[in-house]
């Protein structure tokens, strides 16, 4: 199974040059190429390219042409690297990301290989496979704790119906899916939504996998303060366009109202028992309050366990709660952001 990997990057020289030697390290039995697809005019990374194009003869690269205007520059790159590509199933990544492991594509394309040797057919019923990935280790916990937990409500929901979005820079795809569907037709002029979009716009029940295994992880660089807070603006404006929203958003308030109700009835008890002198309620709302926080501190490290996210057990209660506050926050700015910031507009 030959797969394409597709890279895109703006300015990101250093990058390319610290994460992309890890796609070549790949312990793979087929053959596979990497596209890298940049900007042109950004001599960094031309630069950096140069150099690993004399080292890797499976680095290619196109870049995406200056002219063009009104249309989101990002996902243009993603459909030129994706006609660029030799092979059927794709898999789109980021300059600032890296595999954890050099079984990484084999562990991307196991559920297609796995579908294809049970179907009676030749092919699997397969289009795509969601992959995970999230922030490195210099990254803050929070940030660290929120990637996980919009991938795992995302998995989930791909697993009982069908797939809604992807969080994460880590997507496979066949080539086939995206230009007889023409790509990104219809939501070219929102700059951001790479990945969630193509999920979006290609899912139907069944035809995506999901590939969580530890070797099938990828890392994703630290962001700047502006790159993160533009990620988290562009996700709301992202999700404003995408269809089956409503069950999705459902199924985050409802569980974000059951975590917050007990701490809410808790410490409105102790605050009235408080206040009356009824110590022996303070006793009992004291140790509920411990109890709460124990059981959500177990139950929220499953995942973080499983994804190897090393969030500090201790913290995991706290980021529940904190959660809900930050995303109004970020509700808050998108609300008074510039709505032009999020479209291609003329310059």
């Amino acid at each position: 199974m030959k797969v394409s990997i597709i890279v895109t990057a703006h300015n990101n020289g250093e990058e390319l040059e610290r994460n992309l030697p890890h796609f070549f390290e790949q312990d793979y039995d087929d053959d596979y190429e990497v596209i890298v697809v940049v900007e042109k005019g950004e001599d960094d990374t031309d630069d950096a390219l140069k150099r690993l194009k004399s080292k890797y003869s499976q680095l290619y690269s196109t870049y995406v042409p200056t002219s063009s205007r009104y249309i989101s520059r990002k996902k243009l790159a993603v459909t030129l690297g994706v006609k660029a590509a030799k092979n059927e199933w794709i898999i789109l990544t980021e300059a600032t990301c890296r595999p954890l492991s050099n079984h990484w594509i084999s562990a991307m394309t196991a559920p297609i290989r796995e579908a294809a040797d049970t179907s009676e057919t030749a092919d699997s019923q397969y289009d795509m496979v969601l992959g995970y990935a999230n922030f490195d280790e210099e990254t803050s916990s929070f940030k660290r704790f929120l990637c996980l937990q919009r991938q795992q409500s995302l998995f989930g929901r791909s697993r009982r119906w069908t797939a809604y979005s992807q969080e994460c820079r880590n997507l496979m795809f066949r080539k086939s899916m995206f230009l007889e569907g023409k790509g990104y037709n219809g939501n070219l002029k929102y700059i951001g939504g790479e990945y969630e979009f193509l999920v979006n716009k290609f899912a139907k029940r069944g035809n995506a996998a999901i590939a969580t295994a530890p070797d099938a992880w990828l890392e994703e660089e630290n962001p700047t303060a502006k790159q993160w807070k533009n990620r988290q603006l562009f996700h709301l404006e992202t999700r404003r366009h995408l269809r089956r929203s409503f069950l999705h958003r459902l199924q985050v308030a409802c569980w974000q109202a059951l975590v917050h109700l007990p701490y809410i009835a808790i410490l409105a008890l102790l605050v009235w028992s408080i206040i009356h002198s009824y110590w022996l309620a303070v006793g009992f709302a004291t140790v509920a309050l411990i109890g709460v926080y124990g059981v959500r501190a177990y139950f929220a490290n499953w995942p973080n366990v499983a994804f190897d996210a090393k969030i500090p057990v201790w913290k995991l209660p706290f980021y529940e709660v904190f959660w809900a506050w930050h995303y109004l926050y970020n509700i808050i700015r998108y609300r008074v952001a510039d709505k032009n910031s999020f479209i291609c507009h003329k310059i």
